[in-house]
Formats: structure tokens, C-alpha cells, sequence
């Protein structure tokens, strides 16, 4: 975005060279770039600030020993932290196409549904926030750990929903939200590990993992659907198997992260702090901590940007699958309900991956506050796609209006509001605000699947329309009031 860009920085730093750098400084940068730039002995790319240091002035370094150990650990985390947020997403995913059925089966109505996306959504806001302080004061590890255990908990819970009631399951969906919160943690390790420049990309990644877990993962529903046995008294079916499943998946990677996750302590960990806190702090200095003004308005604008995103993207989770099935009847006999959403969430997921991996090259052609506009135009049009002129929405109309939400306006938006977000906050250590947006998040996806419960789902469209076109207008106003405050910088 043009609040982003690499050329509002430029005025920055312009210190003597004595007090950016030193014999000792350079040398420990020259360590860990490599880390950055993942390519151990590759020449580093120069700095988007002018530090105002004369390159004459600067002593040669020594050559720097190999930072291999600092890249393993480096892969090694980001892998855990990823493949945990994975595991976290498929929690929501795996559930999604046999939810509203599993709590129909038990009595349920259609609130009761929102009730429980809803509820799983306000254990994931209490979460965020809790593990992003965490993280900050205690290190990853037992963040990491604590959640895995905690979905343990919540999916046997959602598991035995047959056996107990429909309030069981929806305390499970609860708990095991709360366990996802570690979305925060994600978050603040690619702040801490990359530079402002690799942030959208990383942020991108995580982004495409979360999306993996939540829009890809739900086609495999469709497989689901076959299983169908009793052991003793607790069956083991469409409904019931997600929750067998995660909690074995869950377990597994507990015992991964105990084993492999580095604690924080360690003689690597250490040392990899060290020499992230050596490196110059200039190199961390955004514009927004020159205006106080700018960065809270700023922080406040992306915390509402998120909240409408996710909030929009939970409604359409939420109605989405009677919606289908409904427009589907309307065009076949022979519906399999689980099956059929199952498919079509696949398809809309494996086209969302898609806009993931293009967003980088189309950073090229387009700033990032036009593509962040852009997005929200997209999520608004899907809903008006999605209301009901006639009476029904029908089959073309329901593919199309999804697919601008599910498939193109939801994975730009989130990627784009939490990296300008993180690209705001600096260098400082992100945790509790990462855990701050992240619940923003969850209050949506709190909120709007409320509405469909209690306005219908048209009216509630609507609301979602409007407040992403004036999102898309808030995206500009601003940037140009970053830009008309350029001068200060």
C-alpha cells in the first residue's frame, strides 16, 4: 500500500554512521541476514532506509561463520508454528459441511447453528489475546503446546455430542475455538523472523495455510460420508468422525512440538535473540511512529477491516450450506447433502489457493491499497449476489456471489490488513496486538452469523454489502491522509 511503500521511508535514519554501526553490529547483521534471506552466503539486499552511511566509512567485515544452525532453527519453527495452524484451521474445515446436519440430528435449529459458530468464535477471541501475551512473555513452545491440548479436549467433546446434548457440542465448538487463538502466535513469529520487505509474503503463506485448513479441508467431507460403525455404544459416522480425527491429529503434534519445538531457553534460541536485537534498530523504524495520531487511527482502521472481513466470510459459513443445498434441489433429485457441500466447498477453496499464490505477482501491476480496495468491492458485490430478488438465489448466482467472498475478496483482504497491520507496528514484539486483530476477528465472526439468526439472511447481506463498500472507500481515505502527511517523514 502506498503507507507501506518502501519510498515513504526513505527520509528516515539520516544519523552518522559512528552511531548506526559498528565493528560488532556488522557482524552479527551479516549473520542473520542470511537467515532472512534464506540463502546462507548470499549477498543481502540493501536496506529500503537511507541509513546515510558511507560505505567507505564502514569497515570491512570478517566473514560470517555459516548460519546454519540459525536456519534450521528458523525452518524449524515457522514449519511447527504453520503446521499447527493447519491443524487449528481443519478444526473449522473438517466441520463445516456436516455442522448444520450433525446439529439438526440432535434437535437443533438453524440459531442453534449460529450459536455454535458464533460460540467458537468467542473462544477464539478469548484465545488470541491470551496466547498472544503469551507468547510474548513465556516464548512459543507451551503457547503451542497449551492449544493442542486444549482441542484435544474440545474435538472428543464434539465427538461425543451423540452420547450427551446439543449443548455439549456446542461447548465443544467453544473450546476448541479457544484453542485456535494460537493464529496470534503464527503471526508474531513471521513478524519477529522476517523483515518488513518479506512480511507480505510470509504473512501470505500463513494466510494460504489458514485457508488450506478452512476452505480446503472440508472437501474431504465428501469421504467422510462412508464411514458409518458403532464402537459399543458411541458411533462413528459423518457426523462424529471430524472429532475423532482431530483429536488424534491434535495429539500427534503435541508430542511434536514437546520434542522438536526449540524451548525458550535454549543455546540457539538465545543466541538467534541476540543477534535480532543487535541488528539496528533503524532498520525496524516505520513513519507511523513518528505520528502518534496516525498510527492509532491506523491500528483502529485495519482492527475494523479484519472484523468485517472475517465477519462476512463466518456468514456466509454459516448460511451458506442451506443456501446451496436449497439452490442445488432446485436442480437435481438426487442431493447427498454432506457430500454435495463438501464438493463445493473444495472447488471454491482450491480457486481461493489459487488468488493466494497470485497475489504476490499482482503486487506488481497494482499497489496494495488498490488490491485491498479491491477486495472489499468484491466481498460486498458476492453479498448482493447472494440476497434473494425472487425468492430463491439459485444455483449460478449463490457459485458466483461465493465465489467474489470465499474465493477472491477473503484471501487478498486478510492477507493485505494483517500485513500493512504488522508493517504499522515496527519492530517491536507483536503478540498481544497480533492477538488484538485477531480477535477483532472472531467478534465478526460473532456478529454477523448473530444476524442471519435474527434479521434473515438478506437483510443481513445487505448490512455486509454496505460496510464493505465503505470499507473500500476507508482503504483510500487513508492512504491519502499517509500521504498527505508524507512531509513529516
Amino acid at each position: 500500500m502506498a503507507f507501506s511503500s518502501p519510498k515513504n521511508f526513505r527520509k528516515f535514519g539520516r544519523r552518522s554512521s559512528s552511531s548506526l554501526l559498528n565493528d560488532t553490529l556488522t557482524k552479527n547483521a551479516e549473520h542473520f541476514e542470511p537467515l532472512l534471506a534464506f540463502e546462507n552466503n548470499a549477498p543481502v539486499e540493501e536496506s529500503h532506509l537511507d541509513l546515510g552511511v558511507n560505505s567507505d566509512d564502514v569497515p570491512e567485515p570478517e566473514p560470517a561463520p555459516p548460519s546454519v544452525v540459525n536456519r534450521k532453527l528458523f525452518w524449524l519453527k515457522m514449519g511447527i508454528v504453520m503446521l499447527t495452524l493447519f491443524i487449528a484451521e481443519s478444526s473449522r474445515g473438517l466441520v463445516v459441511p456436516s455442522l448444520f446436519l450433525y446439529i439438526s440430528s440432535l434437535g437443533g435449529d438453524p440459531r442453534m447453528v449460529g450459536i455454535a459458530v458464533g460460540g467458537f468464535s468467542v473462544g477464539r477471541l478469548v484465545g488470541g489475546v491470551l496466547f498472544g501475551w503469551w507468547f510474548n512473555r513465556f516464548g512459543g513452545k507451551l503457547a503451542l503446546a497449551c492449544c493442542l491440548l486444549v482441542s484435544v479436549i474440545g474435538n472428543i467433546l464434539y465427538a461425543l455430542g451423540p452420547v450427551t446434548n446439543i449443548y455439549v457440542l456446542i461447548l465443544s465448538r467453544i473450546i476448541t475455538g479457544f484453542s485456535t487463538g494460537i493464529l496470534s502466535v503464527v503471526r508474531a513469529v513471521i513478524a519477529e523472523m522476517t523483515t518488513t520487505e518479506q512480511r507480505t509474503k510470509f504473512m501470505a503463506l500463513s494466510s494460504a495455510v489458514q485457508f488450506l485448513g478452512f476452505a480446503i479441508v472440508p472437501g474431504a467431507g465428501a469421504l467422510l460420508v462412508y464411514i458409518d460403525f458403532n464402537i459399543g455404544a458411541l458411533p462413528i459416522d459423518q457426523f462424529t468422525s471430524p472429532g475423532y480425527i482431530l483429536t488424534f491429529i491434535n495429539a500427534i503434534m503435541f508430542v511434536v512440538v514437546m520434542i522438536f519445538y526449540p524451548p525458550l531457553k535454549s543455546n540457539d534460541e538465545i543466541q538467534l535473540k541476540e543477534v535480532i536485537a543487535q541488528i539496528p534498530k533503524d532498520t525496524q523504524v516505520t513513519p507511523f511512529q513518528s505520528n502518534r495520531r496516525l498510527l492509532m487511527v491506523g491500528i483502529a482502521t485495519f482492527i475494523a477491516f479484519n472484523l468485517i472481513g472475517r465477519g462476512v466470510l463466518a456468514l456466509l459459513e454459516t448460511v451458506g450450506a442451506p443456501v446451496f443445498l436449497d439452490a442445488w434441489g432446485e436442480t437435481t433429485d438426487d442431493v447427498d447433502p454432506v457430500q454435495d457441500t463438501a464438493s463445493m466447498m473444495l472447488g471454491l477453496g482450491v480457486a481461493g489457493l489459487v488468488v493466494y499464490f497470485l497475489i504476490e505477482p499482482v503486487r506488481r501491476f497494482l499497489t496494495e491499497e488498490q488490491l485491498l480496495a479491491g477486495s472489499f468491492v468484491l466481498i460486498g458485490s458476492g453479498s448482493l449476489f447472494l440476497i434473494r430478488y425472487n425468492g430463491s438465489v439459485g444455483l449460478a448466482r449463490f457459485i458466483v456471489g461465493a465465489a467474489m467472498i470465499w474465493s477472491l475478496g477473503s484471501p487478498i483482504s486478510q492477507t493485505l490488513v494483517i500485513s500493512a497491520f504488522s508493517k504499522m507496528l515496527g519492530g517491536k514484539p507483536q503478540g498481544t496486538m497480533m492477538g488484538w486483530i485477531g480477535s477483532a476477528g472472531s467478534i465478526g465472526r460473532i456478529v454477523f452469523p448473530f444476524l442471519s439468526g435474527f434479521l434473515g439472511n438478506d437483510l443481513s447481506f445487505i448490512i455486509s454489502a454496505i460496510v464493505c463498500f465503505i470499507s473500500a472507500g476507508g482503504v483510500f481515505a487513508y492512504s491519502y491522509w499517509v500521504k498527505k502527511n508524507r512531509s513529516v517523514y
